[in-house]
């Protein structure tokens, strides 16, 4: 578990996500839902704060899963979730959202740049869509690096 990151010039925190979190990264999501669809399929499945209570739910207690809010003054602006953790190898997979409104002000990246002090993994690895230059940028700006392409998707990993 990661515990708590914070950000030396602004009030921004990751925390563990709990289901007190539910409402409001539903009204999140649904604030950000055009956006979000470009690029995320997991959106539309995400119609009623009970589907996210549900997700919430399944990434609490699935050990290959882990969730996280972004915070700003106790307000949830976005998640950096750990997907597909394999601890026999000591890797997992990134993701990330953030509210339109943070977005380009170097959270994320920054957020993404410190988890390999927190984890206990060795090995990470975010894939985007190629044609998501945001995500790609966050990407690079954390210290990961190109690996390869497949089926559209750019893969960036980032060893320590």
């Amino acid at each position: 578990m990661y515990g708590v990151i914070y950000m030396k010039t602004k009030k921004i925190r990751l925390e563990e996500t709990t289901l007190n979190d539910t409402q409001e990264i539903f009204e999140l999501i649904n604030r950000n839902r055009d956006r979000f669809n470009q690029w995320f399929n997991w959106v539309e499945k995400v119609t009623t704060v009970e589907d996210e209570k549900e997700f919430i739910e399944i990434s609490i207690f699935d050990e290959t899963q882990e969730l996280y809010s972004i915070k700003f003054e106790n307000h949830i602006i976005g998640i950096v979730d750990l997907q597909r953790v394999d601890l026999n190898n000591a890797s997992a997979e990134v993701g990330y959202w953030i509210d339109e409104v943070f977005e380009g002000q170097g959270i994320v990246s920054n957020l993404v740049a410190n988890l390999d002090e927190k984890t206990t993994v060795d090995k990470l690895k975010i894939i985007v869509n190629r044609n998501n230059t945001r995500a790609i940028n966050v990407a690079q700006r954390a210290g990961f690096e190109f690996a390869h392409l497949i089926k559209g998707n750019i893969i960036y990993q980032k060893a320590f």
